[in-house]
Order: C-alpha cells, then structure tokens, then sequence
C-alpha cells in the first residue's frame, strides 16, 4: 500500500485543535510518507501567525504549495492526493489535492466538503493546457500526459 495516514491532537497544547489527514500515495510511498510526516508540522507553522479565517485558508494552501516544492527538491519517486481537515478555535478547515475526498454526514445525510480535481473537469483541463501540459481520453478515462488520472496532486515531479 502507498496510503498513509497522520492525525495530532492537542496542538500547541490546545486540546480544541486537532489535525488530521489522508494521503493517497502512486508511483511508490515515499511521497506520502514524506506528506504524512511534515505537511502538519508546515501548515501549524502557517496557520500560528493568524487569526482570520481567510488567512487561515490561504496559510493552508501556502503550506500545501511549500510541502509540494519540498517533495521535488527530496527528488522522491510518485507523488500524493491528500486531503486535511484543521480544527481550530470550533472551527473546521478541510483542503484536498487530488481525488482525496471530505465528507460530512449532517443528519445521516452526506455532504461533500471538497472538490475532486480530475482533468475531466473543464476548468482543470483548460489549467493544465494553458501551462503546457495535454490531457487524453484513454478508454473513457481523463489522463494527464498518459500517466496520471487526477488534474493535482504533490509531487509528481514528471508532470
């Protein structure tokens, strides 16, 4: 199995803060063993130096941008889908790259909380192009360059 999963409670002391994640290895483990190890410590590191919610949300993304840069600079073979949820102050952050999806139940009724990101979705296909990337249509499937099914992800340094 490539999959690797990391969950922290009593962040910074606090035991209303919590972080958990999921991360959905190809090409190998070793990018999601490096992301289930560091991408928590980066995204508290980020996420300490603010109170808004908005910042929040960016400080989550840069976080998930500087662990992506340090998968290819560690030159590690695949890459990862993620998905994280952060409680923090009663509140929830979820984030995912990839196909790692976030569900809540809300009265036995489920209710996604994030967004695939495959390359059949126009937006996701229209962003990899204008980046010079292709995208194919194998047996009914979405592929990107041939090789992979999902429009995002970190690492991969070969995309």
């Amino acid at each position: 199995m490539e999959d690797r999963y990391y969950a922290a409670v009593d962040l910074d002391g606090d035991p209303k803060q919590a972080f958990f994640g999921v991360y959905d290895g190809h090409g190998g483990s070793k990018a999601a063993e490096f992301v289930a190890k560091t991408l928590d410590k980066k995204v508290m590191a980020k996420v300490s130096k603010t109170d808004e919610d908005a910042a929040i949300d960016h400080a989550i993304r840069e976080a998930y941008l500087t662990t992506d840069t340090d998968v290819l600079k560690e030159d590690l073979s695949g890459g990862t889908c993620c998905v994280t949820a952060m409680i923090r102050k009663g509140n929830l952050f979820v984030s995912n790259a990839g196909d790692c999806r976030a569900i809540l139940s809300r009265n036995g009724v489920a209710e996604a909380l994030t967004s695939d990101h495959h390359p059949s979705r126009q937006d996701e296909r229209d962003k990899i192009e204008a980046l010079g990337g292709y995208v194919d249509r194998c047996h009914g499937v979405w592929i990107i360059q041939g090789s992979l099914a999902v429009s995002r992800s970190i690492g991969d340094k070969h995309l």
